[in-house]
């Protein structure tokens, strides 16, 4: 894991670069990282901002976060919860973390659409509050994203019920 000093000056080097290359003038640079937004990064880390929490206090979706669902050795699941009391708290969708040797692959599962800012956003706060927190090294991270609807819950005892109630799909129906 990075610290705060080193992630300032990674911040600052990549500002200094992209200046010097002209990528703010041309418009090419994606995050437009501007001399407010860098006094900015800098105001958080002297207001005592520590370690995973100054990239998770600038890049947060606003009310979310994580209930574990399940762990296992290499893999964690999560359901994704928007809202900051009860009455307003909602699933926006899942995530699946699988961590290998080399890199950790992510399955998010969104219950609906999101902009393209608030996607990466999101992104970002798994990668931050889930995949560096778990502490283990990895050279990518990477993440297949789907919008979709939950359908329905089925586990073995479903099926141990569908049978006993007669439904025999394999039977010849003449």
């Amino acid at each position: 894991m990075y610290t705060v000093k080193y992630r300032i000056l990674l911040m600052f080097f990549v500002y200094l670069h992209n200046i010097s290359e002209g990528h703010y003038a041309r418009g090419i640079f994606r995050t437009h990282f501007t001399v407010e937004a860098f006094q900015e990064h800098i105001k958080v880390i002297e207001k005592g901002a520590r370690g995973n929490n100054l990239t998770a206090y600038i890049h947060r979706m606003d009310d979310i976060h994580f209930e574990r669902h399940f762990r296992t050795p290499h893999s964690e699941g999560y359901y994704i919860m928007q809202g900051s009391n009860l009455q307003s708290n909602s699933r926006l969708g899942t995530v699946d973390i699988h961590f290998t040797t080399t890199a950790v692959h992510g399955t998010l599962i969104l219950e609906r659409e999101l902009e393209e800012t608030d996607l990466t956003k999101l992104i970002e706060q798994i990668d931050e509050d889930l995949v560096l927190s778990a502490d283990m090294p990895r050279d990518d991270f990477l993440v297949s994203v789907y919008v979709g609807k939950d359908v329905g819950f089925y586990s073995d005892e479903y099926f141990a019920e569908e049978g006993e109630s007669g439904m025999d799909f394999d039977a010849d129906s003449e």
